[in-house]
């Protein structure tokens, strides 16, 4: 996984949670973490499916999390209930 726009190669080590929700096609909200530079990360991505349409996937979300706000209330990534 390469960020461009940060000069930055980032190396998949594990996913941390998955959520889907139906839209025009599958919005998947992904928590993820990555290995950047030698330092595990952790990621969140929200990605768009839309296979009848040529299998279409765009990236909607990509952010570094601050792992200091993780579980605290005013973390919720993707404003999902349940």
């Amino acid at each position: 996984m390469y960020r461009a726009a940060l000069n930055s190669k980032l190396e998949f080590v594990r996913l941390v949670d998955v959520k889907e929700q139906v839209v025009d096609g599958k919005m998947y909200y992904l928590s993820f973490e990555a290995n950047d530079a030698g330092n595990i990360k952790l990621y969140e991505a929200i990605v768009l499916v839309i296979p009848w349409r040529d299998n279409y996937r765009e990236v909607e979300v990509f952010k570094a999390i601050d792992e200091a706000h993780v579980g605290s209330p005013e973390h919720n990534p993707f404003n999902l209930e349940g």
